[in-house]
């Protein structure tokens, strides 16, 4: 009724990413990151290069379907209390001493004036907030120029 919902997962495993397409334009992505052992962390890399795709994919489903400009992204990491920030290329779980979360992350929103984006610098700001909550300056994982990659 609402849209399209396409899940990764199975209700008896646990769902572990979803997207979900409403059919007023809004496009949804879902990513649970749960412990590993006894440990809560949130891969830098790994969810910074999923939302670069979701995001760019996203914006070509709707350039497809005929929605327009201003399109307004927002990030949540929600339940993140007690998660710290993996940071690290050789190891997606690797930490550098980044503070653990105090609560969930609500980073404000960034409006999009074209859907045909550059998403690494579109969500660099978005990125720099949840790396702030993390104790760090802005996200490692963009060099002086601004390019993105992950930091060893």
């Amino acid at each position: 009724m609402d849209g399209l919902v396409v899940a990764s997962g199975t209700e008896a495993n646990g769902f572990r990413a979803y997207t979900q397409l409403f059919r007023s334009g809004v496009l949804e992505f879902m990513r649970v990151y749960g412990p590993q052992g006894d440990q809560l962390y949130v891969p830098s890399g790994e969810y910074e290069q999923l939302l670069m795709r979701n995001l760019s994919n996203g914006l070509g489903v709707l350039r497809d379907l005929g929605f327009g400009p201003p399109v307004f992204l927002t990030l949540s990491l929600v339940n993140a209390r007690g998660y710290r920030l993996g940071v690290g290329q050789h190891t997606r779980f690797y930490v550098s001493e980044p503070r653990p979360f105090e609560r969930d992350v609500m980073v404000p929103d960034v409006e999009l004036t074209s859907l045909v984006v550059d998403a690494a610098s579109v969500l660099r700001t978005l990125f720099d907030y949840v790396w702030n909550a993390a104790g760090y300056r802005g996200s490692l994982n963009y060099d002086e120029n601004g390019n993105w990659h992950v930091n060893p």
